[in-house]
């Protein structure tokens, strides 16, 4: 009964519902961070005015100036991958601008389009796309009179954010960021309080630990260790 009441609270808040399945198949281990994903999906939404005031613009330059959702054709011709890269940057700016974080910009060098082209074909896993379509969808939800909403929404915006940051230091042949706490706190993505709140922060951490164990096999030790951190565990 518990575990299709936090599948159910995890689809409405458009929360990755495959951490909550996997959290059962271990759950003596796991009892802790179980409690953490009950307390943090019933807790209530509270996202301030000027923070859906700034939404509902970011939102509006995603729906009208970039126009629509992108796939792999954005890699396919260089000036298309700068123009919609601009547009994005100007975003990630903003939030920058907005809550303090530093969310690198991607880089719009033809050199650096070419790594990226290379790139996208050897890795299994694109953030680019599929975070910045996340957050495209999450936007035609806006304006809205539901907090949900928002917090989805910029619950994807940071989520771009962390995926950019991690896709840079793989194409840069370097160590991509080892540990979820390193990546949040190089990023300042606990400012993102602000609008998720403490235990929405702590899932937007979870969040960043799903891409990072997906890709390099991360343990949920990492996880709890990042929790623990952040004084939300």
């Amino acid at each position: 009964m518990m575990k299709e009441k936090l599948i159910e609270l995890a689809s409405k808040r458009g929360f990755n519902q495959e951490i909550v399945y996997d959290l059962f198949k271990d759950l003596k281990e796991r009892i802790i961070l179980f409690n953490f994903y009950f307390q943090a999906l019933t807790e209530d939404i509270t996202i301030p005015n000027d923070s859906k005031m700034l939404a509902d613009d970011l939102a509006k330059i995603i729906k009208e100036d970039i126009g629509g959702p992108i796939n792999d054709t954005l890699f396919e011709d260089y000036e298309t991958f700068k123009r919609q890269t601009y547009r994005i940057n100007h975003i990630i700016e903003t939030i920058n601008e907005h809550f303090k974080t530093e969310i690198p910009k991607i880089k719009v060098s033809r050199e650096y389009y070419e790594k990226l082209k290379v790139a996208r074909k050897t890795m299994s896993y694109v953030p680019l796309v599929d975070s910045y379509n996340n957050l495209y969808y999450s936007s035609l939800k806006l304006p809205s009179d539901k907090n949900e909403h928002y917090w989805e929404f910029y619950k994807n915006l940071f989520l771009l954010g962390a995926d950019i940051a991690f896709i840079e230091g793989k194409i840069g042949y370097r160590a991509a960021f080892k540990s979820t706490w390193e990546i949040s706190n190089t990023l300042k993505l606990y400012n993102a309080k602000g609008v998720l709140g403490n235990k929405g922060y702590g899932l937007l951490l979870s969040e960043i630990h799903w891409l990072i164990r997906a890709e390099i096999g991360k343990g949920w030790v990492d996880l709890k260790d990042a929790l623990r951190r952040a004084e939300l565990i």
